[in-house]
């Protein structure tokens, strides 16, 4: 992946991130001791469908709980991001795709074609030959 879609993939994940802490603190915020809604009428902090007004489903936060909780919004653009990401991380192979060669008869390795470690193969291309004492002095 290139540097600017893991940057991108960032920002998403620290949006969301920001959007579940802001939704878990109005959860457990402890609710005022004001009038307590009517029986069977939907909750103030339901989602616009839930409480009948035809708007999309979803989280609803009013105005005046965005502005205690520090909710901002912008316009979605394109941009480079000015901070560095530096990540470690360990890169391997996918073991259910490596195979293990058996030869059938005694001997060693002569000479391998596959020069290094990940280097692509494909089917019945040589691998290797293999020097066998058996198999010479069969053939003689």
């Amino acid at each position: 992946m290139t540097s600017r879609r893991i940057l991108s993939h960032v920002a998403v994940a620290a949006l969301s991130m920001a959007g579940a802490v802001g939704a878990t603190v109005l959860l457990m915020k402890p609710q005022s001791r004001t009038a307590a809604p009517a029986p069977g009428a939907p909750s103030p902090h339901a989602s616009p469908e839930a409480r009948g007004d035809g708007g999309p489903a979803g989280v609803y936060i009013s105005p005046a709980r965005q502005q205690l909780i520090g909710v901002r919004t912008a316009a979605v653009t394109t941009r480079t991001l000015d901070a560095a990401i530096r990540a470690t991380g360990t890169v391997t192979f996918d073991e259910t795709r490596v195979a293990e060669v058996h030869t059938r008869v005694a001997g060693w390795v002569d000479r391998t074609d596959v020069d290094f470690v990940g280097k692509p193969v494909t089917r019945g291309a040589p691998r290797f030959s293999v020097y066998s004492p058996d198999l010479v002095s069969a053939q003689r």
